[in-house]
């Protein structure tokens, strides 16, 4: 019922992650992105049900996703660049001069170095999405890929115990396990 969060998690940090990386104008785009969560989710949300009703998204795990990147997306660059802000940047010139390219660079010591920042970006995404409702009832309602919360919203008096602790579970899980990964950080305003 709930396999959307973790997809859109995923392809939160990605995007959040290339775009920080390749764009020259990062600070333009943080406060375009920023500027995105000044309004309310139901703000987008007759724009996002009209275009996935024409693109036959609406009921489905991809359009469910590509609507919460529209939440954690930003969310997650603005957390993400105050990670790798806060990162030494003679270590990305050091790499650079030994021969790595920018990819390389990225994906072999700025990305393990920002580990701790980045499983902190991750849990943000994945509780952002599992939380979400609003999409899930409107764009979602009645189908498969409807998620948890709306579940909760429709049950029974008697069930909503159960499944409060149900819901639970998943979050407690991943903090569990990212725990250890995650020991301090030190955002930074990247801007």
């Amino acid at each position: 019922m709930r396999r959307s969060a973790p997809r859109s998690a995923v392809l939160c940090l990605g995007a959040a992650l290339l775009a920080l990386w390749t764009l020259r104008l990062r600070s333009a785009l943080l406060v375009g992105l920023i500027a995105t969560r000044a309004y309310p989710p139901i703000a987008v949300l007759i724009p996002l049900s009209a275009v996935f009703v024409a693109t036959g998204l609406q009921g489905s795990l991809v359009g469910l996703a590509v609507a919460d990147l529209t939440l954690t997306l930003p969310l997650v660059a603005w957390c993400m660049s105050g990670v790798f802000a806060s990162l030494p940047s003679t270590t990305e010139r050091a790499a650079r001069v030994d021969g790595l390219t920018r990819w390389q660079t990225l994906w072999r010591v700025m990305v393990p170095m920002a580990a701790p920042g980045v499983a902190s970006c991750a849990v943000i995404a994945f509780l952002t999405t599992w939380n979400e409702f609003t999409f899930s009832m409107i764009l979602a309602a009645g189908s498969p890929a409807q998620t948890f919360p709306p579940t909760v919203a429709g049950a029974y008096a008697t069930e909503i115990a159960t499944l409060s602790v149900l819901g639970l579970a998943p979050p407690a899980i991943l903090a569990l396990l990212f725990q250890r990964h995650v020991r301090h950080l030190n955002l930074v305003t990247p801007l």
